[in-house]
């Protein structure tokens, strides 16, 4: 965890850094109060303290144990990554909501050992939900495939 900390540390001071140093191009005050450059500006200097803070914390941790990789961990690593991978190449034929739904369901069969009505009802209200928001609320267009859906 220590090792993970610090360079997340980091890696949060650096985009912070960039994220300040585009923001300064941008004008920080406009003709009705704070310019587009405000929030962006404030968002980088809270990104880096926040990455300060998280390096600093983790500088003072104890070193961590060694870790000996756990088999079933990366069994779950594997399902989530295929997982993912085979629904978005059947996407574009099965199209974005019953591609959603079927990733859902192997992802809480597979890794929660559910039943299979909470899959079928967890599946459902997800691929529902992500569809009304973006599809029907946002109006984003996303990958209807055969079925129209």
């Amino acid at each position: 965890m220590k090792k993970g900390d610090l360079i997340g540390g980091v890696i949060s001071v650096l985009f912070g850094l960039v994220v300040v140093f585009e923001a300064s191009k941008l004008p920080y005050w406009g003709a009705q109060g704070f310019g587009p450059g405000f929030v962006p500006l404030w968002s980088g200097v809270v990104i880096i303290v926040g990455g300060l803070l998280l390096f600093g914390a983790a500088w003072r941790m104890p070193a961590d144990p060694p870790v000996t990789p756990d088999p079933a961990g990366k069994m779950r690593l594997l399902l989530t990554a295929g997982t993912v991978v085979v629904a978005a190449l059947l996407m574009p034929y099965l199209g974005f909501a019953v591609s959603m739904f079927l990733l859902v369901a192997v992802l809480v069969r597979g890794l929660g050992k559910h039943s299979w009505l909470v899959v079928g009802i967890s599946s459902f209200l997800t691929a529902a939900a992500v569809y009304l928001v973006f599809v029907r609320w946002l109006m984003v267009p996303l990958p209807a495939g055969m079925l129209g859906l």
